[in-house]
């Protein structure tokens, strides 16, 4: 190269190894040219769905992945027993909502049947303890129990029976049940009883909730009423009963998830009433899961662009007027050639597009 007047590695390209390992490389829609820190290497396009992102543990830097968004709920609603809840496929976390149940109304009863008012308390509601839990706490699946309603009081005067706890897991999320409602038995008295107690609020949750507590009952000269059931985190309790002759009025049942039962009354009646029965609890759990998808940015492209391509940015560009910065420019992207500067794939199932068609 002497006689030339070049030098090679100055004005001649030397012979390079790597040069070596690019010539190898296949032309295949899709496939990008990466390195492992000594070589360059094919890299294959990955399947429909998948997104390219940086692994520390792959040889060349990067691997395709599912995307870690989430693009789907399932919600599992359980209202009785001991079910078992399952992990949805492709779960990434979920919120957990327990609710006690409620406990029942005071039942009210006389004797006399002649000056006796009286009026029964109204039962609590449960608390409610919401969590997020990630699927690694989650696991395959987690055990549930949802809290009985608590009994009504007798029409003998009974108290209202209590609530019982709900939990989901065995040591995850806890909520307690809400207490019966205070019940009357008396001859020729006016008298009010207590409300029961709302279920006390848990500690472990993001968020604790204590259940209502049960209204009390409410006695007088010719009128009696019978104590509300307490509200939950769902709704109201049931409504006490309201005398104002001379019978008894049974309290009505709770009404939303672990609220309480109303309490029962009685003026001047020999027959006594029922109180209202608690509602019982509830656990929901709202399960978000990914099954993968892009999160693309709208380019204008040359022509001959498709799905999978590795593009650049090319030298032309377009303008366009911005309502609100004015006259603004924005490239248009080409397939990537050896030794251009990267800026992505066009993607073959974007889950979300960031901006339009100018």
């Amino acid at each position: 190269m002497s006689d030339l007047g070049l030098t090679i590695g100055t004005d001649v390209q030397a012979f390079d190894s790597e040069l070596s390992d690019v010539a190898s490389t296949t032309a295949t829609k899709g496939d990008l040219l990466t390195s492992d820190g000594t070589d360059w290497l094919d890299f294959p396009v990955g399947t429909d769905g998948l997104v390219l992102m940086a692994s520390s543990t792959a040889s060349n830097g990067i691997s395709w992945e599912k995307n870690t968004g989430v693009d789907s709920t399932t919600i599992n609603v359980y209202t009785s027993g001991t079910p078992t809840w399952s992990a949805p496929t492709g779960i990434k976390f979920a919120q957990v909502i327990v609710t006690g149940s409620g406990g029942g109304g005071g039942g009210a009863s006389s004797t006399d049947g002649a000056t006796t008012e009286i009026g029964a308390g109204g039962g609590g509601a449960g608390a409610t303890t919401i969590e997020m839990l990630t699927a690694a706490t989650l696991g395959a699946s987690q055990g549930v129990v949802v809290g009985a309603a608590g009994t009504a009081g007798a029409d003998t005067g009974g108290n209202g029976g209590n609530g019982a706890s709900s939990t989901f897991g065995a040591t995850l999320t806890t909520a307690n049940g809400g207490s019966g409602g205070e019940g009357l038995f008396n001859s020729a008295t006016i008298n009010s009883a207590f409300g029961g107690a709302g279920g006390a609020a848990e500690t472990d949750g993001d968020v604790n909730l204590g259940g209502g507590a049960g209204g009390a009952g409410y006695g007088d000269a010719e009128e009696v009423i019978g104590g509300a059931g307490g509200a939950s985190y769902w709704g109201g309790g049931g409504q006490g009963g309201v005398d104002v002759t001379d019978t008894s009025d049974a309290g009505e049942n709770g009404v939303a998830y672990g609220s309480g039962g109303g309490g029962a009354t009685d003026e001047d009646a020999a027959t006594g009433a029922a109180g209202g029965a608690g509602a019982g609890g509830v656990v929901v759990v709202l399960s978000y899961t990914a099954t993968g998808g892009d999160l693309a940015e709208w380019y204008e492209t040359k022509g001959g662009v498709e799905p999978g391509d590795v593009v650049s940015i090319s030298r032309d560009f377009i303008q366009y007027e911005s309502f609100g910065t004015g006259l603004e420019k924005t490239a248009i992207l080409e397939k990537a050639l050896p030794g251009a500067s990267v800026v992505g794939v066009v993607s073959t199932l974007p889950f979300q597009v960031v901006g339009g068609d100018l």
